[in-house]
């Protein structure tokens, strides 16, 4: 839960910054592209943190906390967006929009970060 709650508020406040001030400028791609590094920095960090403070060691605990931060992370993605006034059928199709793929990509490797982190110091 720690995992996945501090880097969503930072996806959050990043999305906002991307939305508002990137996309009318660059394109949604491309706002996109330029936010997907950051994010992922910021997931990094945050996974380094998680995993020392709750002296995460094994690899299934940690590939655990991926797997269910990248599980809240869809869920929390898909209620924000059907309480925007979308449907479930919109925000699926919109998954496939290159933009989309590229976040989804991104999803995956913040998903992997804490399985990582703990394969890298064993």
């Amino acid at each position: 839960m720690t995992y996945f709650g501090s880097v969503y508020a930072i996806g959050f406040v990043l999305g906002v910054v991307r939305t508002v001030w990137l996309e009318p400028q660059l394109g949604v791609l491309a706002a996109v592209v330029i936010e997907v590094p950051v994010i992922l920095l910021a997931s990094w960090l945050v996974a380094g943190f998680v995993v020392q403070r709750f002296a995460i060691v094994s690899l299934r605990c940690a590939g655990s906390v991926g797997i269910l931060a990248l599980a809240l992370l869809w869920l929390a993605e898909l209620a924000l967006s059907v309480s925007l006034g979308g449907s479930f059928s919109g925000f699926v199709d919109g998954l496939f929009a290159p933009a989309s793929l590229v976040g989804f990509a991104a999803q995956l490797v913040f998903g992997a970060f804490p399985l990582l982190i703990v394969s890298g110091r064993r």
